[in-house]
């Protein structure tokens, strides 16, 4: 039977009750192998690239080209091969000097000019091979950079007047290029006076050239769209082209 509780006497609460566990570890389990060793797991290898790596792109100063200079020369450069261009002037007391540089032609070809590429003398006619800036570098640098730009019109105007002194005799050439009171023309002023003269006649001839089938002859196509020509210098060339016109000014062009 329960025995009387006493006034003074208090009720304790009993203490909780504590089961023991195992513990699960909070890691993951791991894989074992077949002695129950842990496997260590490394992240998947990337699968093999099927293609080979790309080689290293070719050095500038190994870059080559190969010029040809005509009667079968040709001369195989890099650009440090080549050196700045020569500073020329010509006035009209030195064409056949320009005539003699001009190109390797045997009746004219002087063995003078002043650019010299492993020992060989360069003529002027080939400069512009040399010094095109339109070939990229393996770099994306342009070959000798910016060196065309400033000989360019001194090459024009020596070409037009090299064609003009080879397709005349020497009096007919002067005849052409004096002035009122006999005195030749200064170099500059045949220049011009060629000039005015191709613009003269590439009018007439892209005249000429609009009254016949013209849409559909002197034409071009540029992004997918037919255009027509409406400079007179393209119209007159393609006009003497087709038509086997011979004319100063569309040598080399």
């Amino acid at each position: 039977s329960r025995l009387p509780v006493s006034e003074n006497e208090r009720t304790l609460p009993l203490p909780p009750t504590h089961h023991t566990h195992t513990s699960a570890s909070c890691s993951p389990s791991l894989p074992t192998g077949d002695n129950n060793s842990p496997v260590s797991i490394s992240p998947p290898s990337p699968p093999p690239s099927s293609s080979s790596p790309s080689a290293s792109p070719q050095p500038d100063d190994a870059f080559t080209r190969t010029i040809q200079l005509g009667n079968d020369i040709s001369i195989s450069v890099t650009e440090e091969d080549i050196p700045d261009p020569p500073l020329l002037t010509f006035t009209n007391t030195n064409i056949d000097e320009l005539n003699g540089m001009w190109d390797y032609t045997p009746k004219y070809w002087q063995d003078r000019s002043p650019l010299i590429v492993k020992n060989q003398r360069i003529p002027i006619k080939y400069w512009r091979d040399l010094y095109n800036a339109r070939i990229k570098l393996p770099s994306g640098r342009p070959w000798k950079a910016n060196q065309w730009k400033g000989m360019k019109t001194n090459y024009g105007r020596w070409r037009i007047i090299v064609t003009r002194w080879r397709r005349l005799s020497q009096e007919e050439f002067w005849r052409d290029f004096s002035l009122p009171d006999g005195n030749h023309m200064s170099f500059s002023s045949m220049v011009s006076h060629l000039v005015n003269l191709r613009a003269q006649e590439d009018k007439e001839l892209a005249d000429r050239a609009r009254r016949e089938q013209f849409s559909t002859v002197f034409s071009y196509v540029k992004g997918g769209q037919r255009l027509v020509k409406v400079k007179d210098q393209d119209i007159a060339r393609q006009y003497r082209k087709l038509n086997n016109l011979t004319s100063d000014w569309d040598d080399e062009e």
